[in-house]
């Protein structure tokens, strides 16, 4: 059975290799995962494939809702954010790529436990729309007064000035 899988396996990898339909892509990545998580019982390499697939369709929500999944299934924390770091920079949809970078910050944050890269992300949203309040009131938050001050201090004038427009 598992040369069989292999040999089925191989097969699809060639498929990938001759399709340049991005829906056939995606739908050859999908039949991989699930064999991999269903028939393999091997999740880490189904959200492998799904990351795979993320790349090369960043936009799709339904890989990333596997991706998301299998993440809370195997506390695949550190692979989550890898394949969304991966993309981020090729997303063309800004508003998506916002919605990626607040799951990012909340991930670093609450998963991953590492303040600095939650913070990271959270400038990159500022960057992508300086008006962004949410991101401001989560830096306010994240940032150390004491270690980072002159970015505390940048922080709350942005927000001075934010209420001041509004």
């Amino acid at each position: 059975a598992q040369e069989e899988w292999g040999d089925w396996l191989s097969m699809q990898e060639v498929a990938l290799d001759f399709q340049n339909d991005p829906w056939e892509r995606l739908s050859i990545f999908g039949q991989i995962a699930r064999n991999q998580e269903q028939n393999q019982n091997d999740a880490r390499s189904a959200m492998h494939t799904w990351a795979r697939a993320f790349s090369q369709e960043y936009g799709n929500h339904d890989v990333r809702n596997e991706l998301e999944r299998l993440a809370e299934q195997e506390s695949a924390w550190q692979e989550l954010v890898g394949a969304y770091e991966d993309g981020i920079d090729d997303y063309d949809d800004v508003d998506g790529g916002m919605d990626i970078l607040r799951r990012l910050a909340d991930v670093y944050e609450s998963r991953l436990s590492d303040v600095d890269q939650a913070i990271h992300s959270y400038d990159r949203i500022v960057s992508l729309n300086e008006n962004d309040v949410e991101a401001y009131n989560a830096l306010v938050r994240l940032l150390d007064p004491v270690h980072r001050a002159p970015d505390m201090v940048a922080v709350l004038e942005r927000k001075i000035d934010l209420a001041d427009e509004a």
